[in-house]
């Protein structure tokens, strides 16, 4: 056993001590799950945090889920049918209850997805919607139609029809999501502004429970829903969470038995790789550096291809991270999108980006000569995080390295903040991350749109826009996917957002779990059937 190892075991006896906030009852099957960041919002409308939407998938059921092979099954859906030409769809609900006992409603579906879509709110999830040819939702998109108009009705309580435009073959896929579940209106609207900033101001219908939460907290814990439909194939009484940002104190906290998910830094990789808890795999969640384009310095293109071609990848991934990411040179998602003969999107075309210091330092000299100075500095805004704070600083070096008078500055604060200053545009570097939700090349494309919500560098190219809105109401499959390749050639090479690598999930899971399941598009990972052995 290795000196380092021998520390962390010793530190794992007082941590049994510190690190349990929470009291189990004897004989209750309890997971104790991990994570690095803090919860701002339940607000299924209004959150796109990876955390929360893994949260809510727990917490509230949509119409469908997905399997642990991917495939839509039904949820709140009991049954549907399918119009003929492939444009109504009937969905008949079965006998659910929100957590205070009213019962769910197709009302309650109405409800939450005009709200979501309704342009006055500005909700963050709007966008998804676009990606489904609802019956009148790009005229309320635009401002032109009352949100009342969304094609969605309910017939009756348990009935739910929903208009289409076009037939759209991955409907069910994007009804598991949980931006499609349902809302109480009258609870809601009862919250106002405090709606799903606490266990107390949300309603859920899933198969467990919130308890003791409020936006901000370190722990809370979720406990199985007696009252869900499918409360058989719940298999533990609760599942208890810590907010850890520091992997060593996760390890401590495994180590001792107080948690059974830890994620796993570099440094540790090596000591772990071993152990039957180890487990990796690829992710969607990719990280990229995004360039304020409302600062006048970084609308020069040479500028921001200088940051990009800087920075060596594969040193990052290899060195640095070692946790099984992978270099990323390309603006959309991986291995997610293919083509009718199975071609991977990303394969086609060669990528924009490269490491190459000496095209950098090109890029940088013409980009002092446009922008008229022989130096710069830039503020780079990351959030507290072990992990962005270590890429953070080897980006740092690598630009400053290859491009001479360029400073970069470090800007560490709380992911909330990061997220609402680059929200706000109160910025002008940022290392944000960002996965697939939904799996359509087209949801990730739509976020370098003018004035899209999640169009953080503030960019605006009309040849772009036009092409991305033609591309939304074409049915040739073949037009669809040659104009997607277009636009995301044409984001690389506005330099939109400068991708840096892709995330893998490499972590510590209690080999006595089992149930649970890792999803590429969605919710990474999904503890809904967990067990522990006794």
């Amino acid at each position: 056993m290795s000196k380092w190892k021998s520390i962390v075991l010793v530190a794992a006896m007082l941590a049994a001590l510190l690190l349990s906030p929470f009291a189990q009852a004897e004989g209750d099957k309890v997971v104790r799950l991990t994570q690095n960041v803090e919860l701002d919002t339940l607000d299924i409308s209004n959150t796109g945090d990876g955390y929360a939407t893994s949260m809510m998938a727990l917490l509230l059921d949509s119409l469908f889920r997905l399997d642990e092979n991917n495939v839509p099954q039904p949820a709140l859906c009991e049954s549907y049918t399918v119009s003929d030409d492939g444009l109504t769809y009937t969905f008949t609900l079965r006998d659910s209850k929100w957590s205070n006992g009213d019962p769910v409603t197709a009302a309650d579906f109405v409800y939450s997805w005009k709200r979501t879509c309704n342009p006055a709110n500005g909700f963050e999830n709007a966008f998804l919607f676009n990606y489904v040819p609802i019956k009148n939702l790009a005229e309320i998109s635009a401002g032109e139609a009352d949100p009342d108009t969304l094609g969605v009705t309910a017939v009756d309580d348990k009935t739910l029809v929903l208009e289409l435009t076009t037939p759209c073959n991955w409907l069910l896929e994007f009804l598991c999501g949980c931006y499609f579940g349902p809302m109480n209106q009258a609870f809601v609207e009862s919250c106002g502004d405090q709606y799903a900033l606490s266990s107390d101001t949300l309603l859920t219908c899933g198969a467990f429970k919130l308890e003791g939460w409020t936006a901000g907290d370190l722990t809370w814990t979720i406990t199985k829903n007696e009252d869900y439909w499918a409360a058989d194939t719940v298999n533990v009484d609760a599942i208890e969470y810590q907010v850890i940002k520091d992997t060593q104190t996760g390890i401590m906290a495994y180590e001792s038995g107080t948690a059974d998910y830890v994620i796993l830094t570099s440094d540790l990789v090596d000591m772990y790789r071993d152990s039957e808890a180890f487990y990796t795999a690829p992710t969607t969640y990719s990280w990229y550096i995004v360039p304020n384009f409302q600062v006048p310095e970084l609308q020069n293109a040479n500028l921001r291809y200088a940051i990009g071609f800087a920075i060596d990848r594969e040193a990052l991934v290899n060195n640095i991270l070692a946790d099984g990411s992978l270099a990323k040179y390309d603006c959309n998602y991986s291995d997610v999108f293919f083509g009718s003969d199975g071609t991977e999107f990303n394969s086609v075309r060669p990528d924009f980006w490269q490491s190459d210091k000496e095209a950098a330092a090109a890029y940088w000299e013409a980009a002092k000569e446009e922008l008229g100075v022989d130096s710069l500095e830039l503020d780079f805004t990351i959030e507290d995080t072990e992990s962005a704070q270590n890429v953070a600083a080897f980006i740092q070096s690598e630009i400053e390295t290859a491009c001479p008078g360029l400073t970069i500055n470090l800007q560490v604060m709380p992911k909330a903040q990061r997220l609402d200053d680059m929200e706000n545009g109160n910025f002008e570097l940022g290392l944000h991350r960002t996965g697939s939700s939904v799996p359509n090349v087209l949801a990730k494309l739509g976020q370098y749109t003018t004035g899209h919500n999640l169009n953080y560098a503030f960019c605006s190219f009309p040849e772009y826009d036009e092409l991305y809105n033609a591309t939304l109401v074409e049915t040739d499959p073949e037009v669809i996917w040659n104009n997607c390749l277009d636009l995301e050639e044409m984001a690389q090479c506005n330099a939109v957002a400068i991708p840096v690598y892709r995330t893998a999930d490499c972590l510590l899971i209690r080999p006595s779990l089992s149930g649970y399941f890792h999803h590429l598009v969605g919710v990474s990972w999904d503890f809904m059937n967990v067990d522990i052995a006794e």
